[in-house]
């Protein structure tokens, strides 16, 4: 996906469908819930799609600080004039710290949020259900998850439509193929893994630092809690292997294998850059 299609289906009239990661074990259910309140209400759109991510953005950011790349730390390397994910380019470290700064502010609201509307205990319960991975039933779901959903909503929307804004502006201060190069993250796996040879560190890039960091965070995958195999079939895709001999290898169909490695690309866009991708 290009940048002018990501613009044209976040900010105009053609939406992506909204996907909700949680690790409910009635997650279809409640995706489908949320699904139906946005074909009734599309001005609730931005909200719920960010309501939706939440859960796989709070497993980023926790993940992020592990690693190392978030924002704390982007902003030592700017501070320290050192590197950040083996990068010096410091125009574009700013742009990356604004981002994932706008992700933290996100993440905040949305908590903010869930603790402040005035839910009544089952809507509360629920929401904790699917958003915190607390227990409940198909039968409290479906009573309650919608009104609470739409109390959230009603009390938010114009502030995600805002923060939707600002994601636009920030796509904005760069252009096409820089934005291009660096949120497409097949282009990104395959030029870093060009690097594990090199060993030529450059005025712009350290590669070591760079090639050692996407091994750590391809590993991280092994924790991420929305998808299988992604971690084997990512850390694969990173060796070189097509998505076909890694369907042999695992016994396993290539459908299977395309599936959940496109849930691996989704998830180090995540893991990248928080809210602020395409």
């Amino acid at each position: 996906m290009d940048l002018n299609t990501f613009v044209k289906l976040i900010f105009n009239d053609e939406k992506e469908p909204i996907e909700l990661y949680s690790k409910c074990e009635h997650r279809l259910m409640a995706e489908k819930i949320i699904r139906e309140i946005v074909e009734d209400h599309a001005k609730y759109y931005n909200a719920a799609r960010n309501f939706c991510a939440f859960p796989a953005q709070k497993w980023a950011q926790e993940t992020r600080k592990q690693l190392k790349l978030d924002a704390a730390s982007l902003q030592h390397a700017l501070d320290s004039d050192t590197e950040y994910f083996g990068i010096y380019t410091h125009y574009n470290l700013a742009l990356q710290l604004k981002n994932l700064k706008l992700t933290d502010e996100i993440i905040k609201f949305i908590e903010f949020s869930i603790y402040s509307t005035d839910l009544s205990n089952p809507e509360k319960a629920v929401v904790d259900a699917v958003f915190y991975h607390k227990k409940t039933s198909k039968y409290l779901l479906n009573q309650y998850l919608k009104s609470a959903m739409l109390k959230l909503f009603e009390e938010t929307y114009l502030d995600f439509d805002r923060y939707v804004e600002r994601i636009k502006c920030s796509i904005d201060e760069v252009d096409e193929e820089l934005y291009v190069a660096y949120h497409s993250i097949e282009d990104f796996l395959y030029s870093v893994r060009q690097m594990k040879d090199d060993r030529i560190r450059s005025y712009d890039v350290n590669s070591k630092i760079t090639f050692s960091t996407m091994k750590e965070a391809i590993k991280s995958l092994k924790n991420y809690p929305f998808s299988k195999d992604v971690h084997r079939i990512i850390s694969s895709i990173f060796c070189g292997q097509t998505e076909s001999s890694i369907a042999q290898e695992m016994n396993r169909s290539r459908t299977y294998v395309h599936s959940h490695c496109q849930d691996g690309y989704k998830a180090l866009n995540i893991l990248f850059w928080g809210y602020v991708q395409k």
